[in-house]
Parts: C-alpha cells; sequence; structure tokens
C-alpha cells in the first residue's frame, strides 16, 4: 500500500527525471533530504514487490505502487 511519505519526492517535479527500469524514476541533485529519505521508502516497496516475483530492477518489470 502506498503511503503519502512514499511518494513526497514527487512534489517537485525538478527533483525527479524518468529512468528505464522498476524504479521509473531518479533522484536529481537538486532534491532535498526529506525527498530522498521518501525515495528511500519507495524504492524498498519498489524493491519487496520484486522480491515476491523473483525480479530485480533492471528485469523490465514496472511496479505499480
Amino acid at each position: 500500500m502506498i503511503r503519502p511519505e512514499m511518494i513526497y519526492w514527487k512534489k517537485d517535479k525538478s527533483w525527479y527525471r524518468k529512468v528505464s527500469n522498476s524504479y521509473r524514476y531518479e533522484l536529481t541533485d537538486s532534491a532535498p533530504e526529506e525527498a530522498r529519505e521518501s525515495y528511500a521508502l519507495y524504492k524498498s516497496g519498489v524493491d519487496q514487490a520484486l522480491q515476491l516475483v523473483g525480479a530485480t530492477p533492471y528485469d523490465g518489470v514496472i511496479v505499480h505502487l
């Protein structure tokens, strides 16, 4: 289940950019510490979902939290 603190990092589009892996995004250098902590929670959720299906972030599996 997604919690608001897991997506705080998406509050400002200058804090992230799209990438081609399961995380779908990565943070930019302009992301503040609170956004970095939030993104860590998001990545943890993606990792847990991937683990359930035996995949890695680079296997092309897209996780919708």
